[in-house]
Protein backbone atom coordinates (compact mmCIF):
# COMPACT_ATOMS: atom_id res chain seq x y z
CA UNK A 1 0.00 0.00 0.00
CA UNK A 2 2.60 2.44 0.96
CA UNK A 3 4.15 1.65 -2.59
CA UNK A 4 1.29 2.73 -4.38
CA UNK A 5 0.61 5.82 -2.34
CA UNK A 6 4.47 6.48 -3.06
CA UNK A 7 4.16 5.89 -6.55
CA UNK A 8 0.89 8.43 -6.73
CA UNK A 9 2.78 10.59 -5.02
CA UNK A 10 5.57 10.72 -7.55
CA UNK A 11 3.52 10.58 -10.59
CA UNK A 12 1.08 13.41 -8.98
CA UNK A 13 4.62 15.49 -8.57
CA UNK A 14 6.07 14.88 -12.02
CA UNK A 15 2.55 15.66 -13.75
CA UNK A 16 2.57 19.24 -11.46
CA UNK A 17 6.36 19.96 -11.93
CA UNK A 18 5.58 19.18 -16.17
CA UNK A 19 3.14 22.26 -16.00
CA UNK A 20 4.18 25.47 -17.69
CA UNK A 21 3.43 28.42 -16.71
CA UNK A 22 1.85 30.21 -19.97
CA UNK A 23 2.68 33.58 -20.77
CA UNK A 24 0.60 36.36 -20.58
CA UNK A 25 0.83 38.32 -23.94
CA UNK A 26 0.30 41.72 -24.55
CA UNK A 27 -0.58 44.12 -27.86
CA UNK A 28 2.07 46.30 -28.50
CA UNK A 29 -0.33 49.31 -27.38
CA UNK A 30 -1.77 47.63 -24.21
CA UNK A 31 -0.90 50.83 -22.27
CA UNK A 32 -2.82 53.26 -24.62
CA UNK A 33 -6.08 51.14 -25.21
CA UNK A 34 -9.31 51.36 -23.49
CA UNK A 35 -12.55 52.98 -22.91
CA UNK A 36 -12.38 56.73 -22.62
CA UNK A 37 -15.10 58.84 -21.39
CA UNK A 38 -14.69 61.95 -23.65
CA UNK A 39 -16.66 65.31 -24.79
CA UNK A 40 -15.71 67.60 -28.21
CA UNK A 41 -14.99 70.79 -28.06
CA UNK A 42 -14.80 72.87 -31.26
CA UNK A 43 -11.60 75.07 -31.59
CA UNK A 44 -10.12 77.38 -34.05
CA UNK A 45 -6.44 76.63 -35.85
CA UNK A 46 -4.76 78.01 -33.28
CA UNK A 47 -6.48 75.91 -30.57
CA UNK A 48 -8.98 77.95 -28.75
CA UNK A 49 -12.11 76.72 -27.90
CA UNK A 50 -14.89 78.23 -30.07
CA UNK A 51 -17.91 76.11 -28.72
CA UNK A 52 -17.37 73.96 -25.41
CA UNK A 53 -18.87 70.54 -25.32
CA UNK A 54 -20.28 70.33 -28.86
CA UNK A 55 -21.03 66.49 -28.39
CA UNK A 56 -22.10 66.13 -25.21
CA UNK A 57 -20.13 62.89 -23.59
CA UNK A 58 -19.57 60.25 -25.83
CA UNK A 59 -17.96 56.65 -25.20
CA UNK A 60 -14.50 56.51 -27.76
CA UNK A 61 -12.48 52.90 -27.71
CA UNK A 62 -8.30 52.89 -28.43
CA UNK A 63 -7.53 49.44 -29.26
CA UNK A 64 -4.93 47.31 -31.26
CA UNK A 65 -4.95 46.65 -35.36
CA UNK A 66 -4.90 43.37 -36.08
CA UNK A 67 -1.20 43.08 -37.29
CA UNK A 68 -0.41 43.84 -33.20
CA UNK A 69 2.32 47.01 -34.26
CA UNK A 70 2.44 50.50 -33.30
CA UNK A 71 -1.04 51.06 -35.21
CA UNK A 72 -4.39 51.36 -32.83
CA UNK A 73 -7.59 52.19 -34.06
CA UNK A 74 -9.63 55.22 -32.52
CA UNK A 75 -13.30 54.53 -32.58
CA UNK A 76 -16.04 56.82 -31.29
CA UNK A 77 -18.50 54.30 -31.66
CA UNK A 78 -20.55 57.06 -33.97
CA UNK A 79 -21.02 58.91 -31.27
CA UNK A 80 -19.71 62.29 -32.99
CA UNK A 81 -18.76 62.09 -36.20
CA UNK A 82 -19.01 58.08 -36.98
CA UNK A 83 -15.16 57.82 -36.94
CA UNK A 84 -12.74 55.02 -36.94
CA UNK A 85 -9.29 55.64 -38.23
CA UNK A 86 -5.94 54.30 -37.56
CA UNK A 87 -3.00 56.39 -35.52
CA UNK A 88 0.67 55.78 -35.79
CA UNK A 89 1.31 55.24 -32.14
CA UNK A 90 4.93 56.42 -30.34
CA UNK A 91 3.95 54.23 -26.78
CA UNK A 92 6.99 55.11 -25.41
CA UNK A 93 5.95 58.90 -25.52
CA UNK A 94 2.13 57.97 -25.29
CA UNK A 95 1.63 59.88 -28.19
CA UNK A 96 -0.69 59.38 -31.33
CA UNK A 97 -1.56 60.66 -34.88
CA UNK A 98 -2.74 60.20 -38.51
CA UNK A 99 -2.51 62.38 -41.96
CA UNK A 100 -5.54 62.27 -43.70
CA UNK A 101 -6.60 58.46 -42.49
CA UNK A 102 -9.82 57.49 -44.48
CA UNK A 103 -12.77 56.64 -41.91
CA UNK A 104 -13.62 52.81 -41.67
CA UNK A 105 -17.18 53.40 -41.15
CA UNK A 106 -17.98 55.39 -44.92
CA UNK A 107 -14.72 53.64 -46.54
CA UNK A 108 -16.24 53.24 -50.52
CA UNK A 109 -19.66 55.21 -49.91
CA UNK A 110 -20.24 58.67 -51.47
CA UNK A 111 -19.69 59.97 -47.90
CA UNK A 112 -16.73 59.02 -47.39
CA UNK A 113 -14.06 61.04 -45.92
CA UNK A 114 -10.48 62.06 -44.11
CA UNK A 115 -9.32 62.39 -40.95
CA UNK A 116 -6.14 64.01 -39.59
CA UNK A 117 -5.79 63.94 -36.10
CA UNK A 118 -2.68 65.80 -34.12
CA UNK A 119 -1.45 66.09 -30.61
CA UNK A 120 -2.58 63.13 -29.98
CA UNK A 121 -1.32 62.45 -26.00
CA UNK A 122 -2.43 60.25 -23.12
CA UNK A 123 -1.31 61.15 -20.04
CA UNK A 124 -1.05 58.36 -17.04
CA UNK A 125 -2.95 59.72 -13.63
CA UNK A 126 -3.51 63.35 -15.88
CA UNK A 127 -6.83 63.81 -14.37
CA UNK A 128 -9.86 62.85 -12.42
CA UNK A 129 -13.26 61.29 -13.16
CA UNK A 130 -16.14 62.88 -12.47
CA UNK A 131 -16.49 61.13 -9.35
CA UNK A 132 -12.89 62.50 -8.06
CA UNK A 133 -11.44 58.77 -9.32
CA UNK A 134 -7.65 59.24 -10.54
CA UNK A 135 -7.71 58.17 -14.00
CA UNK A 136 -5.97 58.22 -17.18
CA UNK A 137 -6.14 61.09 -19.74
CA UNK A 138 -6.75 61.42 -23.42
CA UNK A 139 -6.58 64.56 -25.99
CA UNK A 140 -5.83 64.98 -29.56
CA UNK A 141 -7.45 67.70 -32.12
CA UNK A 142 -9.07 65.94 -35.18
CA UNK A 143 -10.05 68.05 -38.67
CA UNK A 144 -12.56 65.88 -40.85
CA UNK A 145 -12.02 66.91 -44.71
CA UNK A 146 -15.44 67.00 -45.12
CA UNK A 147 -15.83 69.96 -43.26
CA UNK A 148 -12.75 72.11 -44.07
CA UNK A 149 -11.54 75.00 -41.51
CA UNK A 150 -12.79 73.16 -38.37
CA UNK A 151 -11.01 71.58 -35.76
CA UNK A 152 -12.30 69.66 -32.80
CA UNK A 153 -10.36 68.42 -29.51
CA UNK A 154 -11.44 65.42 -28.13
CA UNK A 155 -11.08 65.52 -24.20
CA UNK A 156 -11.54 63.14 -21.21
CA UNK A 157 -11.06 60.31 -18.96
CA UNK A 158 -10.11 56.98 -19.62
CA UNK A 159 -13.13 55.07 -18.16
CA UNK A 160 -12.36 53.39 -14.38
CA UNK A 161 -14.22 50.53 -14.33
CA UNK A 162 -15.49 51.84 -10.46
CA UNK A 163 -19.27 50.74 -10.74
CA UNK A 164 -20.26 54.34 -9.26
CA UNK A 165 -22.14 56.51 -11.32
CA UNK A 166 -19.85 57.68 -14.51
CA UNK A 167 -17.13 56.61 -13.79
Amino acid sequence: MKKIITLFALVGTLFLASCDQEEVFYTEVVELAGEWIVTVDQIDASGNVIQDDVSGTINLLTYNTVVNNNEMWIDDLKGFWKTKVKVTVDVQNATFSCNAATDEYLKGTENEYQATITDGKVNFDGTKSPLGHVADEIVFTIQFSNAPGEYYRFHGYRRTGFNQGAD
